[in-house]
């Protein structure tokens, strides 16, 4: 019995982390990263650029990607070369690869990275 309370506890306070570390890192992407860090990363900060490319794998796992693996990877395979849509349908790739080819010009086709992700 008192192994089973102890396992129990013990799963509670991991939940908690998982949940509290989450937070952080929701308000941290929030209120820093996005208005100060994207800026920055632009602009050369190294520190920056990790945590963004950091971020940005975070998000392709959430996306059923490899975590190893950048959305603008990704993108760029699905709106070049024919593979599976990051975001559901084409259409929404090829606008999201359109914003980001705004900000830098043929950055999905510069970002692909045939070492990681699904091969075909």
């Amino acid at each position: 019995m008192i192994k089973i309370l102890r396992t129990l506890w013990a799963a509670f306070w991991l939940v908690f982390a998982i949940l509290l570390t989450a937070s952080i890192t929701s308000v941290f992407m929030l209120f820093v990263a996005f208005p100060i860090g994207a800026p920055m990363a632009i602009f050369g900060s190294i520190y920056w650029h990790h945590v963004w490319v950091g971020f940005d794998k975070l998000v392709n796992a959430f996306l059923f990607g490899d975590h190893e693996e950048t959305l603008s990877s990704r993108l760029g395979k699905s709106t070049i070369h024919g593979h599976s849509p990051v975001f559901g349908h084409i259409w929404i790739d090829s606008l999201v690869s359109w914003w980001l080819h705004q900000v830098d010009h043929n950055h999905v086709s510069k970002s692909i990275d045939w070492s990681v992700g699904v091969k075909r």
